[in-house]
């Protein structure tokens, strides 16, 4: 009987602890998404802007510039952002942003 009572008394101090932590359990993961936008860019100048603005806006991941087909691929976190606010940054720019495809990676 002694040991149940230790054991059963061990059990609800741990699980006090887990619970005292106030943690909640963190939502399952999205996975990340890959944009491509049609740009009015015309030479690696326009390039250099985009890809220094763009690269710090919150939940991009990876950023890919193509001047000669004038397009700019953007891999980002859903959770942090989305295919228009990263479109409106690029307007913000002076550029166009032309959703062309957007896909879960």
């Amino acid at each position: 009987m002694k040991r149940f009572l230790i054991a059963a008394m061990a059990f609800l101090c741990c699980t006090g602890i887990c619970f005292a932590s106030g943690k909640a359990p963190k939502a399952p993961k999205q996975p990340d998404r890959e944009v491509v936008y049609q740009t009015n860019l015309h030479c690696k100048s326009c390039a250099a802007k985009i890809q220094d603005n763009i690269a710090f806006e919150k939940g991009v991941k990876d950023l890919e510039i193509q001047v000669d087909e004038k397009t700019v691929r953007v891999v980002y976190n859903p959770a942090k952002t989305d295919s228009q606010k990263l479109a409106e940054a690029i307007r913000d720019l002076g550029y166009t942003a032309e959703i062309i495809s957007d896909k879960e990676l």
